[in-house]
């Protein structure tokens, strides 16, 4: 923050563009007063009357209502008239103000928000009322009352639309706004055709449950969330992509997605000090993942991660063959009642072991135990959170180096969902040689793989458009030569990026266990 005497000043850099007489957008730097209460909108208010009047942007109510003055500010996406500016300014006092991304710009700060609204008409959002009407008034349960009045609250800002990945890739997905709106048509008792707002929404299985849209929400809704359950509708009348009826056939027959026979769930632990987990006590019961169980580019993750906790001296074991797949991907599919299943199932496997911990390879398995297993005894924790500890006790220590610069790759099941941004980092920064550097787009900002939600099974409807390549790019630009992440669907989906864009003479794409085990 700048000071003149006793005033303290904020600096606001606003994107300004002008599509009639502008190339290209460009920054321009502007100063206004810092005084406490004074948000974003105000302070562009002020810059409007007393410097520059052709400063275009727009807002209505200033109370958090009508969702007029949505933009980005310093990269997410809020509520200008809700933003108090000293929240905002960095320590050079400054405050990064952009248009929503994935719209067309108007000017400056106002977007063209048309495609926006043609994807919520899609839906037919009004309640379809019954031919027979009550006299007085429709009743409902409270609860039912609770659920609608959380998706009600919805203000059609277009903060989750902006944020959405897959929106940015392919304008024809239903999007986040519609898909909440869906949701609370069809959960409404006194909405009379649910099947009316469920016609047009096919690109429904385009998310990939990334959950961008509910980081990002000003009214902490969950437009993400409510995937599965539309999509569990469409599971029960056999409206399933075909690629994705496989998947789900295979793990009710095989119990994996892969259709690979369970009988080889362990090949990829030949040869390997592991131990049996159900038959006697280990310092850590080790969920293996069904993709590192069956993909030979994911076993290394496996592989790697029994060969570093032998270096570490700790006593690793596993389901052996009662390990089965946890249902992540099923319930982000909405097939509820295979989930349901396989939920009191690998429960009761997992709660034999005498053991307090659970470690997984991957994100998806971290995030369904912790979140979706009511009834599981153990700590669940995924294996950089455990590693990092081992790290810090100085249980497990490096004695090679690795001379690169290295850039990472939050994976949303891992960094979004459940706020593990640190522990991934802090293994990479304790490997000797190591430089990391951060993509622009890291943390809660990070962009999706491509590859959650079901989407490991299914192209989308976008042909030719892939998250995974402006992943990749994104991380060339950083100038590493690796791309490191620490999940075995973003390993996958990065490293088949780097191949079709014929860029793997320039970056590679490596789990962190593999730097792990290559650094001991």
């Amino acid at each position: 923050m700048s000071g003149n005497g006793h005033t303290k000043t904020a600096t606001l850099r606003i994107e300004r563009f002008n599509p009639d007489v502008d190339e290209k957008p460009a920054f321009e730097e502007l100063q206004v007063e810092l005084v406490p209460g004074k948000t974003v909108l105000d302070a562009l208010l002020e810059i409007k009357e007393e410097q520059d009047g052709s400063l275009t942007f727009r807002r209505s109510c200033r109370h958090g209502i009508c969702g007029s003055c949505t933009m980005n500010i310093n990269g997410i996406n809020m509520l200008a008239c809700e933003s108090t500016l000293t929240d905002h300014v960095n320590e050079e006092g400054l405050v990064m103000v952009r248009p929503l991304a994935s719209v067309p710009v108007i000017k400056d700060l106002v977007t063209d928000r048309s495609s926006f609204w043609e994807q919520y008409q899609l839906i037919k959002p009004w309640l379809t009322s019954p031919e027979d009407v009550p006299e007085k008034e429709f009743l409902i349960s409270p609860e039912e009352v609770n659920s609608l009045s959380n998706a009600e609250r919805c203000i059609n800002c277009g903060a989750c639309y902006s944020a959405c990945p897959v929106i940015s890739i392919d304008k024809g997905f239903v999007g986040p706004h519609a898909m909440l709106k869906a949701f609370l048509r069809v959960s409404d008792s006194r909405d009379s055709n649910h099947d009316v707002h469920m016609t047009d929404i096919e690109t429904l299985w385009d998310c990939t449950t990334c959950y961008m849209c509910a980081t990002q929400c000003p009214k902490d809704l969950e437009p993400g969330q409510v995937a599965g359950t539309l999509r569990s509708l469409l599971v029960e009348e056999g409206k399933v992509p075909r690629t994705l009826g496989v998947a789900l056939t295979s793990t009710f027959r095989n119990k994996n997605p892969f259709e690979m026979m369970h009988a080889d769930r362990l090949a990829w632990a030949e040869g390997l000090p592991l131990q049996d987990g159900l038959a006697e006590p280990v310092d850590a019961l080790y969920f293996v993942c069904c993709l590192a169980c069956y993909d030979p580019r994911a076993q290394k993750i496996a592989q790697a991660m029994v060969s570093s906790m032998e270096a570490a001296g700790v006593n690793l074991g596993t389901l052996g063959s009662e390990e089965v797949c946890c249902g992540s991907e099923m319930q982000r599919i909405g097939e509820m009642g295979l989930f349901e299943m396989m939920v009191e199932e690998l429960t009761e496997s997992i709660n034999k072991p005498q053991t307090q911990q659970v470690v997984t390879t991957s994100p998806h398995c971290f995030d369904v135990f912790s979140n979706h297993y009511p009834d599981l005894n153990l700590n669940a924790e995924h294996y950089t959170q455990y590693v990092a500890r081992l790290i810090a006790d100085g249980q497990l220590a490096f004695k090679g180096e690795i001379n690169k610069r290295v850039t990472y790759h939050d994976p949303c099941y891992l960094g979004i969902q459940n706020n593990v941004f640190d522990e991934p980092r802090t293994i990479l920064q304790s490997i000797p040689g190591v430089e990391l550097v951060e993509m622009e787009r890291s943390r809660k900002q990070s962009l999706c793989c491509g590859g959650g939600g079901g989407r490991m099974w299914f192209e989308g409807h976008a042909s030719g458009a892939h998250l995974s390549h402006e992943r990749v790019r994104e991380a060339v630009s950083t100038g590493a030569q690796i791309l490191a992440t620490a999940c075995p669907f973003c390993l996958n989906m990065l490293d088949d990026a780097i191949k079709t864009l014929a860029l793997d003479d320039q970056i590679e794409v490596k789990d962190i266990m593999e730097l792990v085990v290559e650094a001991i």
